[in-house]
């Protein structure tokens, strides 16, 4: 039964793979803040040269499960995580084995390596992907449920198709690739880009590894594929005009570069612009970019930006202040449970203060925060999530009071650029570079608080917009500081993906260092990518942050430039499926695009 259909979605290599499922191990992965128990596969595969050769990390294998019947096979899928070769000659020698004999033993065991010895096999872990293949007559697919395989069942490989529909599969059709899967060569990795933005990413790789080549690849997917999409970038290091160059002279697009001084000639622009260093031989074709972004007025300066109010909140609510605590109550339920009742205490406190002071959940937030803020400062809160939602509050109190003594700023052209993301027409690609990075925090904050305020005030979702926060760790980090700004920028960015997923607003942020990083943010991603790490806590804090097992994130160790270990939510096919892929070098697209004005 089911024959022809069973080998387009599964392969033993030609013949030459005979495995079977040993058992089933149970195995605890320690966290930072808790533990977590899942199984592991564990198989015997008869030794082959050509079979360990074929053998990759990520590939699935599957085995039979006891939901098969006379209508279809059911089996239950494992993503290999392990496998090494084990020899019985080899284990036998111990600590007291004479030289001799050693030396002899490992003779023999080396030259057996090269044929099909009956005293050797190959050892395989896999962890369980939580799928089944469901194979009939007529087709095959895939199903998400964990099934008990059989112990003593075959193991098999899917196969290029069936990886390719497997990854892919629940995706709407027409889904943009993003790269191929190291593990299998030629199997394509799509991505859901509507469910990418809405659900917010990150981009993890140390200094070299990638991170604008990527953002810039995958900023490229959304413009082209999404195109009511906008992008707004915050560019610490002024990479990404030269890295969306074609985006950025597009008609179609009309990127828009926003300096915080005026340039007028295509020398000092240049200056502005940072180059990939494989790229750096390239200057007379960087300066005629330079130029044309000039003559296309593609380049622009914020001239009131010493005016603009960035300390103070757009309006904020009641509704607003409720809605933080009720996501930090929810935040906690597994986590403390003193932290939570703490913080149900408060917000009935919260709530008693309201009809005290006549107060409904729409009102606006007003001074008299300060009076509830107070009262919670002179209580005995040892709770660290209640503290920090103190300092939030305090912080809120602090702004709507300054907001309230000063006038709305003249509209400058911050305020048509806000305007101009709220509509279908206009540029779709921005581009913040300012020199001071303590301005650029402050302005980063005062947009995302006046975008989120104009998305509720028109109650509209259109268009989509992505935000995009390089070198996040210079905008939200762990220890915010008011002195430098980044206070106020860490408090906007937090709010702006907290909520902006109601609102139509999208973020993405990029790092090389995460671990220091507002933890509050990170727990809004669902979908990341992950190149080499070489600091441990950075490695640590991802496997806390998404639940991943450390040993695969210990794996992006040996990833090169342009390779990424994904996992995803909602974005991919598979939800929290870890795949190693490798993307397209975005640098071709730069080459191209300044060999054409070149020309």
């Amino acid at each position: 039964m089911a024959g022809k259909t069973l080998e387009k979605a599964l392969t033993d290599f030609g013949g030459k793979l005979l495995g079977r499922l040993e058992r089933i191990e149970s195995t605890t992965i320690e966290f930072e803040r808790y533990k977590s128990t899942h199984k592991v596969a564990v198989c015997s595969l008869a030794y082959n040269s050509d079979v360990i050769n074929r053998l990759n990390e990520g590939l699935i294998f599957a085995v039979p499960n006891f939901k098969s019947n006379e209508l279809q096979k059911r089996y239950t899928l494992f993503e290999l995580v392990d496998y090494s070769p084990v020899h019985f000659g080899a284990s036998a020698v111990q600590a007291d084995t004479l030289p001799e004999i050693r030396k002899e033993i490992f003779e023999k065991v080396k030259s057996e390596w090269f044929t099909e010895s009956k005293v050797a096999y190959i050892r395989v872990r896999g962890n369980p992907v939580d799928y089944d293949l469901v194979v009939t007559d007529q087709d095959y697919w895939f199903e998400e449920t964990w099934s008990y395989p059989l112990i003593g069942g075959e193991v098999m490989f899917l196969t290029k198709e069936s990886m390719f529909r497997f990854i892919n599969s629940s995706l709407p059709e027409n889904s943009p690739v993003i790269g191929q899967l190291l593990s299998q060569e030629g199997v394509e990795v799509r991505l859901d880009v509507s469910k990418l933005v809405e659900h917010h990413f990150g981009v993890f790789a140390y200094t070299g590894g990638g991170k604008s080549n990527l953002v810039s690849h995958l900023v490229r997917t959304v413009l082209k594929t999404s195109p009511s999409c906008k992008v707004v970038i915050f560019d610490v290091a002024g990479e990404y005009t030269v890295n969306l160059a074609d985006l950025m002279l597009s008609d179609q697009i009309c990127g828009q570069l926003i300096l915080d001084e005026n340039i007028s000639e295509a020398e000092q622009l240049m200056m502005r612009l940072t180059m990939p260093k494989s790229l750096s031989l390239q200057q007379n074709r960087l300066k005629r970019f330079s130029e044309i972004l000039l003559l296309k007025n593609r380049v622009s300066c914020l001239k009131s930006f010493e005016r603009v109010n960035l300390d103070s909140l757009e309006r904020v609510t009641y509704n607003d202040v409720i809605q933080t605590i009720a996501e930090k109550i929810e935040y906690y339920t597994e986590k403390s449970v003193a932290g939570k009742i703490a913080l149900q205490a408060i917000l009935h406190k919260l709530h008693e203060f309201m009809r005290q002071k006549g107060l409904a959940a729409e009102s606006s937030v007003g001074k008299e925060l300060n009076e509830f803020v107070g009262s919670l400062n002179s209580g005995s809160w040892s709770q660290r999530g209640v503290q920090n939602l103190i300092d939030e509050l305090s912080f809120v109190a602090q702004s709507v009071s300054v907001s309230s003594k000063k006038e709305t700023p003249h509209e400058s052209s911050e305020h048509e650029m806000i305007r101009s993301l709220n509509r279908e027409s206009g540029p779709r690609l921005y581009v913040f570079s300012f020199t001071d990075v303590a301005r650029l925090r402050r302005f980063t904050a005062s947009v995302c608080q006046k975008v989120l305020h104009s998305r509720k005030s028109m109650f509209t979702r259109t268009p989509t917009l992505l935000f995009v926060f390089d070198e996040a760790q210079e905008v939200i980090p762990k220890d915010a500081r008011e002195e430098d700004g980044t206070k106020f920028s860490s408090f906007a960015v937090e709010q702006l993906l907290r909520q902006g997923r109601k609102y139509g607003v999208g973020g993405a942020i990029a790092t090389q260092r995460l671990a220091y990083l507002n933890t509050n943010v990170l727990q809004q991603l669902h979908t990341y990518f992950v190149g080499t790490l070489p600091r441990p806590y950075d490695r640590t804090t991802i496997s806390d942050q998404f639940a991943l097992d450390p040993a695969i994130v210990d794996r992006t160790l040996s990833l090169r430039a342009g390779e990424w270990l994904l996992s995803s939510y909602g974005a991919t096919g598979v939800r929290n499926l870890p795949m190693f892929i490798r993307t397209p070098n975005n640098e071709s697209v730069i080459i191209e695009t300044l060999k054409s004005i070149s020309a």
